[in-house]
């Protein structure tokens, strides 16, 4: 029996090879089309049933080991089978999608049941043959006498065939454009139509969050916005266009990835005995000591950890936009007859553990957040899944966040956004070496490419930073109060704040933590936190960082600068510390008459949060603060 493997290769090089919104979808889509073309190739072969022969009758899922996104496994009857599956799917690759790197490989089982070992040799002959054959930009050599590409350094291609350009934009029929990318383009239509569908399907659980939504009463409606802002946010992009509001000159790309999945991967036999014998015998149909186990164990972690991914990223993505249509209400946009905007959201990467998603910087904080929670309440409802998770029954995950303003270098927000995760699952294996494992979630707001070192950048801020947030859900708080790093629920808190969009009611207790906070709807009444004396206290903490100690006394004899008589006049003198002046800034807002004021800075704490409030102040919205507020408030009831 052969163990076949057929899997993509450089999918992040394949995906972001145009800095176009609209090819990096047609690419994303492609890759997840692996599947469906090595089952189209297994239904027209004989050997599924060949493989079948060998196994006991009525064996499920056969000939499948693993089926994930950009890789599948199977099993082989023989050699020459092997060998025409790899050959069928790979010429189906290069056929309908161009430039995709598609590769397989098999070998000898010692039995016709899938063992650990046979799982580490195929992916070891698979690294093998990665170093030894031609990239697949070979297939595309350049012609000296060949027109080049616009957008590549490929030849350009004629348009598709008279069927297809029609469906064509208009930009794709007078550009020169490559054959991978106008597959892409082309194919980016129908990955966007299907995202449409599958997010408004009325028999999955997160149609319900739609019922919200203000256009909910016309199912078309909604449908129609949601295409609408999705092309925008490919324009966003693509072109130059013309905002009708502020809320796209910044979008986000966020990277989430799950905690632990690549060590119950690498050791499927110690991940086994972390289920109970009755769950894993109700999910896979067999014992764990059956020879078969370990295919069908395989197989269920993949079908389920990808339905947790899905429903977690269909559930943000309903749950923000009644955020953005609760905003519209606030703003009277509605009344403005400009329609509300459902938040476009497009997975770029969404499979197995891994999302990558590009989203509206005003939102993408929310989406994250709202992603983990779904992702973690999934998890906990899957009986499979929660024995793999922590020790409250539910998995994990890190999530960075690259904020980016309009024409900024995609790939740069791309990178960011993948030195930010590792910032946040480095916290994470803290809090579980703690025991109080948990979610984690980062955001960097870059808005200026002179600092292209990602580490350097995030480095630059480590020591007076809140950042990697701990994302505790309501339903597992035992990690709550646990040391560490500032919880995400705090922070939304102190912003509400720091904004005046929440206002603390001091209470007989000394500790502000435990004071009410109410909300705040007229903008009026709100008191914020004074944004120039905080800029000014931010000012100061790298220097504060950098040099803690009292700066050395002017000579009295020096010449008089300026600049210096500037500062003096402002309360500043230059013979104080940073350190000094930050709590001069701080005792001057202590001992204001503003009764309001000096008790939104007493709940905030101190100074230390001002460095993030500032940035959080304006990347998350009105109406997600409000919710949190609002959810603090049932906490402190049903905890009376």
């Amino acid at each position: 029996m052969q163990l076949v493997m057929i899997e993509t290769n450089g999918n992040q090089n394949y995906i972001f090879s145009s800095p176009r919104l609209r090819e990096n979808i047609g690419a994303s889509a492609q890759l997840t089309w692996l599947e469906d073309w090595t089952k189209e190739v297994l239904d027209a072969t004989d050997a599924p049933a060949a493989v079948a022969q060998s196994f006991p009758e009525g064996t499920p899922d056969l000939p499948w080991v693993s089926r994930s996104s950009g890789k599948v496994i199977f099993l082989a009857d023989s050699v020459d089978s092997a060998r025409e599956v790899i050959g069928r799917v790979t010429r189906i690759a290069h056929t309908r999608a161009p430039g995709i790197d598609v590769t397989g490989v098999y070998v000898e089982m010692g039995s016709i049941y899938v063992n650990d070992e046979d799982l580490r040799r195929v992916h070891m002959v698979a690294s093998e043959h990665a170093l030894d054959r031609p990239p697949a930009g070979a297939r595309f050599s350049q012609m000296p006498f060949l027109m080049r590409a616009q957008d590549s350094s490929l030849p350009a291609a004629p348009t598709l065939d008279k069927n297809v350009a029609s469906d064509e934009a208009t930009a794709d029929l007078s550009m020169a454009y490559s054959l991978p990318s106008r597959v892409k383009r082309y194919r980016a239509a129908k990955a966007r139509q299907r995202l449409v569908d599958e997010g408004l399907d009325e028999n999955k659980k997160y149609r319900k969050l739609w019922a919200r939504h203000p256009c909910a009463y016309e199912t078309a409606e909604l449908r129609r916005l949601l295409v609408r802002d999705l092309n925008k946010l490919e324009d966003f992009f693509d072109a130059d266009p013309e905002f009708d509001d502020d809320r796209l000159s910044k979008v986000a790309v966020v990277h989430i990835d799950g905690n632990g999945v690549g060590a119950i991967m690498s050791d499927l036999k110690k991940a086994k005995q972390r289920v109970a014998a009755n769950v894993f015998s109700e999910v896979t149909g067999v014992s764990q000591d059956n020879d078969d186990a370990l295919r069908r164990f395989l197989l269920q972690i993949n079908t389920r950890l990808a339905g947790a991914m899905e429903t977690a990223f269909y559930s943000a993505w309903a749950q923000v936009s009644l955020w953005s249509a609760k905003d519209d209400e606030l703003r009277g946009r509605r009344i403005k007859d400009h329609g509300y905007r459902a938040v476009p959201v497009v997975p770029v990467i969404l499979g197995g553990d891994d999302a990558t998603v590009i989203t509206e910087g005003a939102y993408a904080l929310p989406f994250t957040a709202a992603f983990l929670d779904a992702f973690e309440r999934e998890t906990a409802e899957d009986s499979l899944l929660s024995a793999l998770g922590n020790k409250d029954g539910h998995m994990t995950a890190g999530a960075g966040i690259a904020v980016v303003r309009y024409a900024f270098p995609f790939h740069i927000a791309y990178d960011l956004a993948e030195t930010l995760i590792k910032k946040a699952k480095q916290v994470g294996k803290a809090a579980k070496d703690a025991d109080a494992y948990c979610s984690t979630l980062t955001f960097h707001a870059l808005f200026d490419s002179t600092l292209l070192d990602d580490e350097a950048l995030i480095d630059s801020y480590s020591l007076f930073t809140e950042r990697p947030y701990r994302f505790i859900t309501e339903d597992y708080d035992a990690a709550a109060d646990a040391p560490g790093n500032m919880t995400w629920h705090e922070a939304c808190r102190l912003t509400a704040l720091f904004t005046g969009i929440g206002r603390v009611l001091p209470e007989k207790s000394t500790d502000p933590a435990t004071w009410r906070i109410e909300y705040v709807s007229d903008p009026t009444r709100r008191v914020p936190f004074p944004k120039t004396r905080a800029a000014r206290i931010r000012q100061y903490m790298p220097e504060a960082a950098n040099a803690p100690g009292p700066t050395p006394q002017p000579d009295p004899e020096a010449p008089v600068d300026e600049d210096v008589e500037k500062g003096i006049a402002k309360g500043a003198p230059p013979g104080k510390s940073p350190g000094e002046r930050i709590r001069d800034e701080w005792a001057a807002i202590l001992g204001s008459s503003d009764e309001d004021l000096v008790a939104l800075a007493k709940a905030l704490g101190g100074p230390d949060a001002l460095f993030d409030l500032l940035e959080l102040a304006d990347l998350l919205p009105v109406s997600y603060l409000q919710d949190q507020l609002a959810s603090t408030a049932d906490t402190q009831e049903a905890g009376e």
